[in-house]
């Protein structure tokens, strides 16, 4: 902590030692790179943040290890290319596409 905010590195485990989470703060606010696994330590999700809101490019798996879906936020909301899939590893059409700031537009 500084100033009474959470910032620098963050390391969190799950109760069964496995690793949760590494997280990074400045001033209170997520900054930089983040990184979420699985109980069983397949990766869930990364992405960076930038003062706060999500920024640049973001990965998402499913806890069998199939991607759910990829692309890039600017101020945390989807921006340019994007793909997105069902558990079984289909395209999912709904939400694969070019977004600009938050919006499909193809």
């Amino acid at each position: 902590y500084k100033n009474g905010k959470r910032d620098g590195h963050w390391v969190r485990y799950y109760d069964n030692g496995q690793l949760y989470s590494k997280e990074t703060y400045k001033d209170g606010k997520e900054d930089g790179s983040w990184v979420y696994y699985h109980e069983h330590g397949q990766l869930d999700w990364k992405g960076d943040f930038k003062d706060g809101k999500k920024e640049g490019s973001w990965v998402n798996y499913y806890d069998n290890g199939q991607l759910d879906y990829k692309g890039t936020y600017k101020n945390s909301k989807r921006h340019g290319p994007w793909e997105s899939y069902d558990k079984n590893g289909q395209l999912d059409e709904k939400y694969t596409g070019t977004y600009k700031n938050g919006v499909k537009v193809d």
